[in-house]
C-alpha cells in the first residue's frame, strides 16, 4: 500500500491531459482553418483540372469512336465503289441502247411518213 491516495494524482492527470487534448484541438483546428485559407485555391484549381482532364478525356475517346467509324466506312466505300461504278455503266449502256433503238424507229417511221408525202 502507498502512504498517499492515489485517487487525487489520477484526477489531476486525466484533467491534465483532458486539457492538453483540448490545447491541441483547438490549435488544430485553428492550423486547417489556416491551411485551408492557403490552400483553398489550390484545392479549386486542382478540381477544375481533374474536371477538365476527365471532359478532355471523354473527347479523345469519343473521337477515336469517329475515327474508327470513319475509317469502317471508308473500307466499306472502297469496296462499295467499284460496284456501284459497274451498275451505274451497265445502267448507262442500257439506257443508250433503248435511245438508239428509239431513235431507229423514229427515223424508220420517218422514212415511211415522207414516203407517203
Amino acid at each position: 500500500m502507498l502512504p498517499f491516495p492515489l485517487e487525487p494524482v489520477t484526477n489531476y492527470l486525466i484533467q491534465a491531459i483532458h486539457d492538453k487534448l483540448i490545447k491541441d484541438a483547438t490549435q488544430g483546428n485553428k492550423l486547417e482553418k489556416k491551411l485551408s485559407l492557403l490552400l483553398g485555391g489550390y484545392m479549386n484549381r486542382e478540381r477544375m483540372l481533374i474536371h477538365k482532364i476527365l471532359e478532355v478525356s471523354e473527347a479523345i475517346l469519343q473521337t477515336k469512336i469517329d475515327l474508327d467509324s470513319f475509317r469502317t466506312l471508308r473500307i466499306s466505300e472502297a469496296d462499295a465503289i467499284p460496284q456501284r461504278l459497274k451498275s451505274l455503266k451497265e445502267e448507262a449502256e442500257f439506257v443508250e441502247k433503248r435511245e438508239r433503238e428509239a431513235q431507229e424507229v423514229y427515223r424508220h417511221m420517218k422514212e415511211e411518213l415522207d414516203a407517203f408525202a
